[in-house]
């Protein structure tokens, strides 16, 4: 059904007008929820899909066009979640969007290559983290505990993650392949053997080469093969290491 996930974020939204703190993200995502649990579930939804394809078309300008097709970028948008949004504070890079993405927090270490090069987003970083995250937390102090108990959602559980270590011999061969290609190059390890991330999370890999697409094609109908199953989608990240080193951005596909 379309906006599934988001009919979770609308009602840990609608939970918090009560007093209640249900979500699986941070308080202060839910407290953005909860705003757009005012409107209409339905306009919420649509207003949620318009400026997430609206940053995304931002980011990636004309090559929005190819790039929608990818699959992760398809279900982030079917299941109603957050990361084009994502996708564009990571591209835009300043430290109040960096500090945003800390409201996604297994995406945010995406963010720190970004604040290790530039000391100068040090201080206004922390301080619109401060910003984020001091309130909430001095009316509601228990709420990292509460948010570590609502996350138990079997995320880290091997089967049913995007990892490619939930077969063992596959995930050998894998990280094998890793270590010889990438020298340990940290996102290919982030992307690849990360059981916190979801088929959509990989919407953060777009914007590379175009051959990117068709392999999450291909990746998906591995997963419906596997009886749903999506540890084929880590794949992605070893693919798009190897995209990285061998061809350029946004290559074309042949005729």
């Amino acid at each position: 059904m379309m906006g599934s996930d988001f009919a979770q974020l609308y009602q840990s939204g609608d939970d918090l007008w009560r007093g209640q703190y249900t979500g699986l993200y941070p308080l202060p995502a839910s407290g953005l929820f909860a705003l757009m649990a005012l409107l209409p579930y339905p306009v919420a939804l649509g207003l949620l899909t318009l400026v997430g394809l609206a940053l995304f078309v931002v980011t990636l300008r004309r090559r929005a066009l190819a790039w929608v097709m990818f699959q992760p970028v398809l279900a982030c948008v079917w299941q109603g979640q957050l990361d084009l949004i994502w996708f564009w504070l990571l591209r835009h890079g300043s430290p109040v969007a960096l500090a945003l993405m800390t409201l996604k927090p297994q995406l945010f270490p995406l963010a720190l290559p970004a604040l290790l090069a530039d000391r100068a987003k040090w201080r206004p970083f922390v301080l619109a983290c401060l910003g984020l995250y001091g309130p909430v937390t001095f009316i509601r102090p228990t709420w990292p505990l509460e948010w570590i108990r609502a996350t138990n959602d079997g995320r880290l559980m091997w089967y049913g993650s995007t990892t490619i270590l939930g077969n063992p011999i596959v995930g050998f061969v894998a990280l094998l392949t890793v270590a010889a290609l990438v020298r340990l190059d940290w996102r290919a390890v982030f992307w690849s053997c990360n059981p916190t991330l979801r088929w959509y999370d990989f919407t953060m890999l777009a914007g590379g080469s175009l051959w990117m697409i068709p392999l999450s094609w291909m990746l998906f109908v591995a997963t419906q093969a596997l009886g749903g199953n999506p540890g084929p989608i880590a794949f992605l990240g070893i693919a798009d290491l190897v995209m990285r080193r061998f061809t350029k951005p946004d290559s074309t596909l042949p005729n």
